[in-house]
């Protein structure tokens, strides 16, 4: 996982392999600690300041990065909850992909409680499938829950407005080509 780090001069962009920072700290906070001061090194050893940096992204999976909202040098606010996501990520249980992790914050990341993050990401999760294939989702929502539909009448069954109907009940993210349903 890397930190990509931008600046208003003409220096290129800066990446921080968090991997191995990590590995170094305690929490989150220890964290943000060795990236800043990774940061303000940068930016010295370039003739620059604090004010001429933001965070680009999170570059994580071969999907792409997750772009960080612009930052200032006044308090750091996202960087520091980008040190948080980060710190989790590395933490979390196997069974959570950076996916569901990263499809609930993409457009919400200013409207995220990253003190909160963790237990929604566990407890709220409902399912996820390919984006654009709620059909298929339907059906074998349909065959989970044990609806008994016979094989012969399945093919009567409207799994797309019956999707429609399920997917209105969820808060719906996209991240990666999937599509990651969790509870209101």
């Amino acid at each position: 996982m890397k930190l990509i780090v931008d600046t208003v001069g003409p220096t290129d962009r800066y990446e921080l392999d968090i991997d191995v920072l990590i590995d170094s700290c305690e929490d989150a906070d220890a964290l943000f600690a060795v990236v800043l001061s990774r940061i303000c090194i940068y930016v010295v050893r370039n003739s620059q300041t604090l004010d001429d940096f933001y965070v680009v992204q999170l570059d994580g999976d071969e999907e792409g990065g997750l772009n960080v909202p612009d930052d200032s040098a006044a308090d750091f606010t996202y960087l520091r909850e980008a040190c948080q996501l980060l710190w989790y990520l590395n933490e979390k249980d196997s069974w959570v992909d950076e996916g569901r992790i990263f499809a609930k914050i993409n457009d919400n990341w200013k409207y995220t409680n990253f003190d909160d993050l963790k237990s929604e990401i566990e407890d709220d999760f409902h399912a996820e499938f390919d984006t654009g294939d709620e059909a298929a989702w339907a059906e074998e929502y349909t065959d989970e829950v044990d609806f008994g539909i016979p094989d012969h009448l399945k093919s009567y069954f409207d799994y797309e407005a019956y999707a429609e109907a399920l997917l209105s009940d969820y808060d719906q993210y996209t991240w990666g080509g999937k599509t990651y349903l969790y509870s209101r």
